[in-house]
């Protein structure tokens, strides 16, 4: 029987969901623009980042507790582009 560690297991897919954002984050840099996707589901996921923060420290999770910094963060960064951009377009 495969025992998994849940400290091991949510950090994997913490970060595994922190480098797949990057991509998103250099894609909205590249187009400088924010067209085909909406900012509240991502919104969303950084809150329940922020969440996740204070849960993998009551759960004693301390790698999942910096995977879960790392998407947090990589989520703001996107949000921050991304009302950049809204606010740009619609100055224009």
């Amino acid at each position: 029987m495969i025992h998994l560690n849940p400290d091991y297991t949510q950090s994997f897919f913490e970060f595994g969901s922190a480098l797949f954002q990057i991509k998103n984050v250099i894609a909205i840099r590249k187009h400088r623009t924010i067209k085909g996707v909406h900012w509240l589901p991502t919104a969303f996921f950084a809150i329940w980042g922020v969440y996740n923060l204070w849960f993998y420290l009551e759960m004693g999770l301390p790698l999942a507790w910096w995977a879960g910094l790392a998407i947090t963060l990589v989520n703001m960064v996107w949000l921050s582009h991304a009302f950049y951009y809204l606010r740009k377009e619609a100055k224009s």
